[in-house]
């Protein structure tokens, strides 16, 4: 997907820490989950499945 819209840091309406996000996709039968990223709140992933 491209340019998906980024989310906040807010949980429940009380700013969390930092996280180790990570991605999720599903298409049809298929499932894809990124790599994780270490401390941030502002993640940015780079990656192509087929």
């Amino acid at each position: 997907a491209d340019a998906l819209a980024s989310k906040d840091n807010y949980v429940k309406g009380v700013m969390s820490g930092l996280s180790d996000p990570y991605a999720m996709l599903r298409v049809g039968p298929q499932t894809f989950k990124s790599r994780h990223l270490d401390n941030t709140l502002s993640p940015k992933w780079d990656e192509m499945y087929e």
